[in-house]
């Protein structure tokens, strides 16, 4: 598999998990199986972004990338902050 085609599947992975981490958590009664979804999702997001900067050389798509998951971490701060005030 060529780099730029790992690049759109780690992309794509990424966005179908914080999407997960987004809207599953509301349709689920339990508020630790809402806290356990968003930290496993969270946390495989934030991992394969991650690696992803690793691979990126482009400085463009690196600070990209960079704030895709300061934006990513404060989602699931945000997150985990209102479903524990619940």
């Amino acid at each position: 598999m060529t780099l730029e085609k790992r690049t759109k599947v780690l992309s794509a992975a990424i966005v179908i998990l914080t999407f997960v981490m987004v809207f599953l958590p509301a349709q689920i009664a339990f508020l630790l199986m809402q806290k356990i979804i968003i930290g496993v999702t969270g946390s495989l997001s934030v991992l394969l972004q991650l690696y992803l900067l690793t691979q990126i050389v482009d400085k463009k798509k690196r600070l990209q990338g960079i704030v895709l998951l300061a934006f990513t971490l404060i989602t699931i701060v945000l997150m985990v902050v209102v479903y524990s005030s619940k």
